[in-house]
């Protein structure tokens, strides 16, 4: 009688640690697919030259945004500035961006084509032109979000680097 005692208490001992470490692995792996799913915005800014029609002695400059989700929902209600500050004549502006939804397979595209009366950007050293993108959606179960950035641009590269805000 004490024998099956202990091989039933043994069994049951047994079996929660069994079902615990299982469990704990099902959580970490629910974990780890919510936070895949979960809606994350990004973006990549460029600088970039092109030629007028017709005119491939003028150079002028556009600013390429691209505003993408990393996560596996879908982000909605996204919502936002998208903000240009620059120097040397160059004209700041203010752009709203929104969209009614961000899937992670179709990004956002903005181009911005720089205006003003300034000669070259590539070969200055001390212009400033920085971009700041202030973004709120709706996340998993219509949470509210924000994503926020800077980006400013660099002589020795040529290209626009992302920064702290």
């Amino acid at each position: 009688m004490t024998l099956s005692i202990i091989i039933a208490l043994v069994g049951t001992i047994g079996g929660f640690a069994l079902g615990f470490r299982q469990g704990k692995t099902a959580e970490r792996a629910y974990q780890l697919s919510l936070s895949q799913a979960i809606p994350r915005i990004g973006s990549r800014v460029e600088i970039d030259t092109y030629h007028p029609s017709q005119r491939m002695d003028v150079t002028r400059y556009v600013i390429r945004t691209i505003i993408y989700n990393d996560g596996n929902l879908v982000a909605s209600h996204v919502e936002g500035e998208w903000k240009l500050t620059a120097s040397h004549g160059i004209h700041n502006t203010v752009e709203t961006i929104r969209a009614d939804s961000l899937p992670s397979e179709l990004p956002i595209k903005h181009e911005h084509k720089l205006v003003g009366q300034f000669q070259q950007i590539y070969g200055s050293t001390d212009i400033n032109v920085q971009v700041d993108i202030d973004l709120s959606y709706e996340g998993i179960k219509g949470t509210k979000e924000k994503y926020s950035t800077s980006y400013k641009y660099d002589a020795a590269s040529r290209s626009m680097l992302q920064v702290k805000k």
